[in-house]
Protein backbone atom coordinates (compact mmCIF):
# COMPACT_ATOMS: atom_id res chain seq x y z
CA UNK A 1 0.00 0.00 0.00
CA UNK A 2 3.04 2.25 0.32
CA UNK A 3 4.08 1.49 -3.26
CA UNK A 4 1.96 3.91 -5.24
CA UNK A 5 2.71 2.98 -8.84
CA UNK A 6 1.73 -0.33 -10.43
CA UNK A 7 5.23 -0.85 -11.85
CA UNK A 8 6.65 -0.66 -8.30
CA UNK A 9 3.98 -3.05 -7.03
CA UNK A 10 4.66 -5.66 -9.71
CA UNK A 11 8.43 -5.31 -9.24
CA UNK A 12 8.00 -5.89 -5.49
CA UNK A 13 5.84 -8.99 -6.06
CA UNK A 14 8.36 -10.38 -8.55
CA UNK A 15 11.23 -9.69 -6.15
CA UNK A 16 9.44 -11.66 -3.42
CA UNK A 17 8.75 -14.45 -5.95
CA UNK A 18 12.46 -14.71 -6.83
CA UNK A 19 13.39 -15.08 -3.16
CA UNK A 20 10.90 -17.86 -2.38
CA UNK A 21 11.76 -21.53 -2.45
CA UNK A 22 9.69 -23.65 -4.86
CA UNK A 23 6.23 -24.05 -3.35
CA UNK A 24 6.89 -21.16 -0.96
CA UNK A 25 4.09 -18.78 -0.06
CA UNK A 26 3.92 -15.00 0.22
CA UNK A 27 1.01 -13.70 2.25
CA UNK A 28 0.07 -10.03 2.51
CA UNK A 29 -2.99 -8.09 3.49
CA UNK A 30 -4.69 -4.85 2.59
CA UNK A 31 -7.86 -3.40 4.00
CA UNK A 32 -11.11 -3.73 2.05
CA UNK A 33 -12.06 -0.14 1.21
CA UNK A 34 -14.89 1.45 3.17
CA UNK A 35 -16.45 3.61 0.44
CA UNK A 36 -18.17 6.03 2.80
CA UNK A 37 -14.94 6.64 4.69
CA UNK A 38 -13.00 7.00 1.43
CA UNK A 39 -15.34 9.69 0.15
CA UNK A 40 -15.78 11.60 3.41
CA UNK A 41 -12.33 11.08 4.92
CA UNK A 42 -11.60 11.28 8.64
CA UNK A 43 -11.13 14.42 10.70
CA UNK A 44 -8.91 14.05 13.77
CA UNK A 45 -10.22 10.66 14.80
CA UNK A 46 -8.48 9.11 17.80
CA UNK A 47 -7.72 5.54 16.83
CA UNK A 48 -5.49 4.70 19.82
CA UNK A 49 -5.35 6.14 23.31
CA UNK A 50 -3.65 4.05 25.94
CA UNK A 51 -0.45 3.08 27.71
CA UNK A 52 2.47 1.88 25.60
CA UNK A 53 4.33 1.16 28.84
CA UNK A 54 2.97 1.20 32.37
CA UNK A 55 2.26 4.83 33.19
CA UNK A 56 3.26 6.12 29.74
CA UNK A 57 0.33 7.25 27.61
CA UNK A 58 0.23 7.46 23.82
CA UNK A 59 -2.54 8.88 21.67
CA UNK A 60 -2.71 8.53 17.88
CA UNK A 61 -4.96 10.92 15.97
CA UNK A 62 -5.64 10.38 12.27
CA UNK A 63 -7.08 12.59 9.55
CA UNK A 64 -7.50 11.50 5.95
CA UNK A 65 -8.23 13.25 2.70
CA UNK A 66 -9.10 11.05 -0.27
CA UNK A 67 -7.71 11.41 -3.77
CA UNK A 68 -10.30 9.29 -5.57
CA UNK A 69 -8.82 9.72 -9.06
CA UNK A 70 -5.35 8.53 -8.03
CA UNK A 71 -6.85 5.99 -5.60
CA UNK A 72 -4.89 7.37 -2.66
CA UNK A 73 -5.66 8.26 0.92
CA UNK A 74 -3.56 11.19 2.10
CA UNK A 75 -3.05 10.46 5.77
CA UNK A 76 -2.03 12.78 8.58
CA UNK A 77 -1.00 11.10 11.84
CA UNK A 78 -0.35 12.95 15.06
CA UNK A 79 1.22 11.04 17.94
CA UNK A 80 0.93 12.63 21.38
CA UNK A 81 2.66 11.28 24.47
CA UNK A 82 3.60 12.39 27.96
CA UNK A 83 7.27 12.95 28.68
CA UNK A 84 8.54 14.52 31.91
CA UNK A 85 5.05 15.86 32.70
CA UNK A 86 4.88 17.57 29.32
CA UNK A 87 2.76 16.63 26.30
CA UNK A 88 4.97 15.95 23.28
CA UNK A 89 3.80 15.39 19.72
CA UNK A 90 5.03 14.44 16.30
CA UNK A 91 3.22 14.66 12.95
CA UNK A 92 3.52 12.50 9.83
CA UNK A 93 1.95 12.91 6.41
CA UNK A 94 2.01 10.20 3.78
CA UNK A 95 -0.09 8.79 0.94
CA UNK A 96 -1.48 5.27 1.10
CA UNK A 97 -2.72 3.32 -1.91
CA UNK A 98 -5.94 1.35 -1.54
CA UNK A 99 -7.06 -1.58 -3.67
CA UNK A 100 -10.26 -3.21 -4.77
CA UNK A 101 -10.59 -6.98 -5.14
CA UNK A 102 -10.34 -7.34 -8.91
CA UNK A 103 -7.50 -4.87 -9.04
CA UNK A 104 -5.56 -7.06 -6.59
CA UNK A 105 -6.32 -10.09 -8.73
CA UNK A 106 -5.08 -8.34 -11.87
CA UNK A 107 -1.96 -7.14 -10.07
CA UNK A 108 -1.02 -10.63 -8.87
CA UNK A 109 -1.85 -12.12 -12.29
CA UNK A 110 0.58 -9.68 -13.92
CA UNK A 111 3.35 -10.83 -11.57
CA UNK A 112 5.38 -14.03 -11.77
CA UNK A 113 3.03 -15.76 -9.31
CA UNK A 114 0.88 -18.33 -11.09
CA UNK A 115 -1.22 -19.38 -8.12
CA UNK A 116 -3.00 -17.20 -5.57
CA UNK A 117 -6.11 -16.95 -3.43
CA UNK A 118 -7.75 -13.99 -1.70
CA UNK A 119 -9.44 -14.60 1.65
CA UNK A 120 -11.73 -12.31 3.64
CA UNK A 121 -9.93 -12.38 6.99
CA UNK A 122 -7.01 -13.83 8.93
CA UNK A 123 -9.11 -16.82 9.99
CA UNK A 124 -9.38 -18.06 6.39
CA UNK A 125 -13.01 -17.13 5.67
CA UNK A 126 -14.05 -16.51 2.08
CA UNK A 127 -14.54 -12.93 0.91
CA UNK A 128 -17.97 -11.53 1.74
CA UNK A 129 -19.81 -8.22 1.95
CA UNK A 130 -18.64 -8.00 5.57
CA UNK A 131 -14.93 -8.59 4.88
CA UNK A 132 -12.72 -5.82 6.19
CA UNK A 133 -9.47 -7.33 4.89
CA UNK A 134 -8.09 -8.84 1.73
CA UNK A 135 -5.66 -11.60 2.68
CA UNK A 136 -3.69 -12.48 -0.46
CA UNK A 137 -1.91 -15.84 -0.47
CA UNK A 138 0.50 -16.28 -3.39
CA UNK A 139 2.36 -19.53 -4.07
CA UNK A 140 5.51 -20.00 -6.14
Amino acid sequence: MHLLEKEEQIAALNNVYRHLNPGGRFIFDTFAPNLKQLIEGLDQQVDFDGDYEPGKRLKRIVSTKPDLIRQLINIHFRLEWDEDHQTMFEDWDFPLRYFFRYELEHLVERSDFAEYKIMGDFEGHELSQNSKEFIVICRK
